[in-house]
């Protein structure tokens, strides 16, 4: 089993207002009071993965935070529950697609730059399946059991038999709701 380093991201340094937390907003009553209080008390933690490739973690540092935002801006009536967070679909098809755009740039500044799993990630997306990949190899027990209804599924069986034959999809890093205490 791996072990996982924890950086917590208090909403602040993702931009939201000191006053704001998990995106609660300033309560109108006492009972809202007392949620945002216990909200307060929350942070959203990346987990780094140690393991992640040296050349890699940029490409996963932008795929967490793109996460962690995303987890952190949810305005729910009552506190995000703790514990490790699995993604949506739209969220992970969100944060694989932003990390992706990163991989772009990067191998057109730096020839040397390369990685065998965003380039996979690369023709996936090109060929216009993204969210097909993410359903058929990153499938969360979260998401509902039927796929949305725009999901090209037997096209994508078709084109990843011929296109990702040796393909191995990986995903660096988790995201978890904490107690800011137990940060200390």
């Amino acid at each position: 089993m791996r072990l996982l380093a924890l950086i917590l991201i208090p909403v602040v340094v993702l931009g939201a207002a000191p006053s704001v937390v998990l995106g609660a907003t300033a309560p109108s009553s006492a009972a809202q009071a007392g949620a945002s209080a216990r909200a307060a008390d929350r942070y959203v933690a990346i987990l780094w993965d140690p393991a992640t490739p040296p050349g890699e973690r940029k490409l996963w540092t932008i795929y967490l935070y793109t996460r962690a935002a995303a987890l952190a801006s949810e305005n729910d009536a009552e506190p995000l529950p703790l514990g490790v967070r699995a993604p949506t679909f739209e969220g992970e098809v969100r944060a694989r697609r932003v990390a992706l755009g990163l991989f772009r740039e990067l191998e057109q500044t730096d020839p040397d730059f390369g990685s065998r799993y965003f380039d996979d990630l690369d023709r996936v997306e090109a060929a216009g399946f993204l969210r097909e990949y993410v359903w058929r190899y990153l499938k969360q027990p979260s998401w509902a059991a039927q796929p949305p209804a725009d999901l090209r599924l037997a096209d994508f069986d078709a084109w990843r038999a011929v296109h990702l034959r040796h393909h191995v999809p990986v995903t660096h890093g988790r995201i978890a709701v904490r107690l800011a205490s137990a940060a200390r």
